[in-house]
């Protein structure tokens, strides 16, 4: 049946060469080819994504480390990069480093510079005392001690006791001196090892400084035998401190000595004012 439409000319395409065997090959490598570019640009997506995540955070490799100046802040070990908005350099001159990425990366503190050292309190020990023997036999030396009195009422023991304080160039040599008439030969006798004690007071009274401090007083019964017009000194290499070490403010202030020896018992402490 015609319609009386016009009719387009059908053309016969040639057969392909190889038949349908070349045309089933043809749709597969065109299938491979297709695949791999898809994986390819996964695979190219995947790298982008990585790669900006870790713009937006800390390098695996950036350690914090600990500045061997207190007075700079943390800083990180890689090479430092464009400050953070919001931070401020170091009292050290050098800006904290910041990471790439849009959000600011927290500042570091500076740590503070240590307070100056003050006296180490506990630590000072009285210095050891040294003894000599002294001969008061030549021209102006003892003849006759004056009485003591201990009660108010007055006792001669034949012996001298004086406190004495020498200025020196790292402060005072602080000496105590027992010394025997020329009545009689004599000797001091000792129950431990410590044989005299010296102290020293501010103008108020008040013990600044006891030698005994820090030197054990153990039990060591002895004799120290006198001649007539001899003398045993006793002396404190002293650098003008109390108690603790700290050097004391100047002032008037007396060495009070007391010899421990049993003959001396009754004896009243030696006194001898001095300014530093």
């Amino acid at each position: 049946m015609t319609t009386g439409w016009p009719t387009r000319p059908f053309h016969q395409l040639p057969p392909p060469e190889g038949g349908a065997a070349a045309v089933r090959r043809e749709a597969r490598r065109r299938r491979r080819r297709s695949a791999a570019a898809s994986s390819a640009l996964s695979a190219l997506v995947l790298f982008g994504g990585v790669a900006l995540a870790q713009q937006g955070g800390p390098h695996p490799t950036d350690t914090l480390r600990v500045s061997d100046d207190p007075s700079r802040a943390l800083t990180p070990t890689a090479a430092p990069s464009t400050p953070a908005p919001g931070a401020t350099p170091s009292p050290g001159g050098a800006a904290p480093s910041a990471s790439p990425s849009s959000a600011p990366e927290p500042v570091a503190t500076t740590s503070p510079s240590p307070a100056p050292r003050g006296p180490r309190v506990g630590v000072y020990r009285t210095p050891d005392l040294t003894r000599a023997y002294v001969d008061r036999t030549k021209p102006g030396g003892l003849t006759v001690c004056p009485s003591s009195s201990s009660d108010g009422s007055s006792v001669a023991v034949d012996w001298c006791e004086s406190a004495v304080a020498r200025p020196t160039s790292r402060g005072h040599d602080l000496v105590a001196e027992v010394c025997r008439d020329a009545s009689a030969d004599g000797q001091l006798s000792f129950g431990s090892t410590h044989e005299v004690e010296l102290r020293v007071q501010d103008a108020g009274g008040r013990t600044v400084w006891t030698w005994s401090a820090g030197h054990l007083d153990e039990k060591y019964p002895h004799v120290l035998a006198v001649q007539r017009n001899h003398c045993w000194d006793w002396t404190a290499p002293w650098t003008d401190v109390d108690a603790r070490g700290v050097l004391l403010p100047q002032g008037t202030y007396q060495l009070v000595v007391a010899p421990l020896a049993r003959e001396l018992s009754a004896a009243p402490e030696a006194m001898a004012s001095f300014t530093v």
